[in-house]
């Protein structure tokens, strides 16, 4: 039988309700300029991650391009694409550089957390990437 660990992360509690966050490192091309930051993980968001002004005048974050995205209320959003590099050492992601989505907050979508088996416990107020060893 294969043996289960857990790596769990806290709700933020800056909102009403409190929503599952992951800790990650988000840096600019300028090297000196880093932050950690608890990003919300909002399965609802379909992309790999998105990043609030603040972060981006902070880090400096170059625009490479723009899309168009399909929001829950509204169709046909044009949407700035920014360069990131992010760390999760808890995902072995270490300075993967990534276009991220302007948005009104940062947030982590289905791209970057697929693959691998996670908890929402809300009992524990935790959001947890189960680890799997043995067969």
């Amino acid at each position: 039988m294969a043996s289960k660990q857990r790596r769990c992360w806290r709700h933020g509690v800056d909102e009403d309700p409190p929503y599952p966050t992951i800790s990650a490192i988000l840096a600019g091309p300028k090297k000196q300029r880093r932050v950690r930051k608890a990003i919300e993980v909002d399965t609802g968001f379909s992309g790999t991650i998105a990043v609030d002004e603040k972060t981006v005048e902070e880090l400096q974050l170059p625009v490479i391009g723009e899309i168009t995205v399909n929001t829950a209320t509204q169709r046909g959003t044009p949407v700035q694409l920014r360069l990131v590099k992010i760390s999760i050492p808890e995902l072995r992601i270490r300075q993967e550089p990534l276009a991220a989505l302007t948005a009104t907050k940062c947030l982590v979508g289905r791209k970057m957390i697929v693959d691998r088996r996670w908890l929402l416990d809300n009992r524990a107020n935790e959001f947890c990437l189960l680890k799997h060893e043995g067969g």
